[in-house]
């Protein structure tokens, strides 16, 4: 018996079909890997053997534990060793696990920061979250609680004290600058920023009086936020006579405001003890904005003919304010 040149088994005298039959039960039975046309081949000259098994007692035990096992052994197309190398080892891995069970706080950024500081290894935030969703972690959204104290007290207003949990929260603000004087800071409450409340909770009752004050060198400049540019309220502007300034996009460095954001986010930042509720972040804010120095204002303003200049000079690329 021999294996003809199309595949088929041809029965023929039984010394010979020995090697021939052996090699392909052998090459299947130490898991060496096989084209998928050798595979088929294999397969359907098996298929035909099974009768004659009588015939070859020799293979039936290796015939048989083979065939159970052929779909897996048949498929497997990647050697060992394929592929690209993880980013982190198993110790590095379970580092990452521990600091985020003991710190529910922190974020993927954090944790990168951290392994990189503790191993020197440098990996994405995306393969943080990848290592922590692999054993059961998740981000957790912010949510407020309440504070019971004392017996009784369950339906007191008095002892309710509401917090937020996990360091949530954003408290939206507006305010204005100019020389030697600014607006009072507005926190908007009650949802987010539309045209209507634009106008209605900050032209009229904050910008229309303070331009009145500083009368015809009053020009409002303010940046492309879509709310600011509404035509609503480029038609109240135009009724109240506002003159409004063209703002370029994306021109952070050139709003002297910007700055005065910074330094009172690091002031409200430096208190000590820090704010832990939206209500103690608002009073921080608007203790904080009257604190800033009007000298310090007045110099970021002074400083826009040599901003333009700056920002001439590159082309409108990137400039050091």
């Amino acid at each position: 018996m021999k294996i003809g040149n199309n595949g088929n088994l041809v029965l023929g005298p039984f010394d010979e079909s020995t090697p021939c039959l052996m090699i392909i039960l052998m090459n299947c039975q130490t898991k060496l890997r096989i084209n998928h046309l050798a595979a088929v081949k294999s397969v359907a000259i098996l298929e035909k053997l099974k009768r004659f098994n009588a015939c070859l007692p020799e293979t039936s035990k290796i015939w048989g534990s083979w065939w159970e096992e052929f779909p897996i052994y048949s498929f497997r197309c990647r050697r060992p060793g394929q592929g690209r190398r993880r980013a982190t080892t198993p110790s590095e891995d379970r580092y990452l696990v521990l600091t985020a069970r003991r710190h529910r706080n922190m974020n993927a950024t954090l944790l990168q920061q951290h392994l990189r500081s503790a191993t020197g290894t440098t990996v994405s935030t995306q393969t943080v979250r990848n290592r922590l969703h692999g054993v059961g972690l998740y981000a957790r959204r912010s949510m407020a609680y309440f504070h019971l104290e004392g017996p009784g007290s369950r339906n007191n207003p008095a002892f309710v004290h509401e917090s937020v949990r996990f360091g949530g929260g954003v408290v939206l603000v507006y305010g204005g600058i100019s020389i030697d004087g600014r607006t009072d800071l507005y926190i908007i409450r009650d949802g987010p920023l539309t045209a209507r409340r634009y106008r209605d909770e900050i032209f009229r009752p904050i910008v229309v009086p303070y331009a009145a004050a500083i009368r015809d060198d009053f020009i409002l400049m303010d940046d492309n936020c879509r709310p600011h540019r509404a035509n609503l309220v480029e038609d109240f502007l135009f009724e109240e006579g506002i003159v409004r300034m063209e703002w370029p996009a994306c021109s952070l460095d050139m709003n002297p405001i910007e700055h005065v954001w910074n330094a009172l986010g690091r002031r409200v930042a430096g208190r000590q003890p820090p704010p832990q509720t939206l209500q103690k972040l608002e009073r921080a804010l608007l203790e904080e904005w009257d604190r800033i120095p009007q000298l310090v204002i007045n110099s970021l303003i002074d400083s826009m003919p040599q901003r333009c200049s700056t920002l001439l000079a590159v082309r409108g690329n990137h400039t050091p304010y």
